[in-house]
């Protein structure tokens, strides 16, 4: 504030300056006070030291496409077992944000497996235009790769699948890296730019299912020859054996009020 007489203003001066000597002399007090605690100049017993967190040995990631939030919400007391579990013992973040628009499988397996947007890892769609070869063709699609065959399933006209396009490494490369080279990565997804794009650019194994093969492969990109291992539940639990009927929602009106649209929608094919 401003005070016109020259009195009163000297005085409240003096004051103000008496109080600023008494509040450094108290902060100067309590800085030394604070670094004789620091050193240790209390007196307190010696603590353990704090042991390091055990290594860690396992990590599991796990993308279920197709499931809103209000999907989840509505049926989250039906869940039990492992979805259950995540939830009670796990975190849940209800409201999260993603720095993209598309909300597409090829780019949001791309940020889950890399950490980064659509810009930096390339991988804008499902599919897009390419130049260099006059067509459209998908996010996962390399043609210096071939799709491995099953027994008695030829696999020319395939397209070949990789995770070349990414233009970054993965979490998974991150982590061998960071393992001196002892870490090893294990894919399985539904399709191939789910597994491609999550895996990384070098992944240990890599498999999907491939309609025209009706059962799981990978490309040449990740072996010579599929594991015996996948080979034998191929023989043994063929994916072919698994029923294949047309989905039907059991409350088109509710996804209607959801969504905003029909269902079936034009298009949806």
């Amino acid at each position: 504030f401003h005070v016109q007489d020259d009195e009163v203003s000297c005085h409240l001066y003096q004051r103000s300056a008496e109080v600023h000597r008494r509040l450094m002399q108290s902060s100067l007090v309590v800085a030394v006070l604070v670094s004789v605690l620091v050193a240790g100049g209390c007196c307190k017993p010696p603590q353990a030291p704090v042991p390091p967190p055990p290594k860690l040995r396992l990590v599991v990631l796990m993308v279920i496409d197709q499931w809103p939030s209000w999907g989840f919400a509505q049926r989250r007391d039906l869940y039990a077992h492992g979805l259950k579990r995540l939830i009670d013992e796990g975190v849940v973040f209800e409201k999260v944000e993603y720095p993209y628009a598309t909300t597409f499988t090829a780019p949001g397996h791309a940020a889950i497996g890399t950490g980064q947007p659509p810009s930096v890892t390339g991988i804008v769609a499902n599919g897009w235009w390419r130049r260099e070869q006059g067509r459209e063709r998908q996010a996962e699609a390399d043609d210096s790769v071939k799709i491995l065959p099953l027994p008695g399933r030829p696999s020319e006209g395939i397209e070949g699948a990789s995770g070349n396009p990414l233009r970054v490494d993965g979490i998974a490369d991150w982590m061998r890296e960071a393992s001196g080279g002892k870490a090893r990565s294990v894919v399985i997804g539904g399709k191939p730019r789910a597994a491609c794009l999550i895996a990384g650019r070098r992944p240990d194994v890599v498999l999907w299912y491939e309609p025209k093969l009706k059962g799981m492969t990978t490309s040449t990109a990740y072996a010579d020859t599929l594991p015996a291992w996948v080979l034998a539940r191929d023989r043994d639990h063929p994916v072919s054996e698994l029923r294949d009927d047309e989905w039907t929602t059991a409350d088109a009106e509710m996804l209607r009020r959801r969504t905003g649209v029909d269902d079936p929608a034009p298009g949806e094919g």
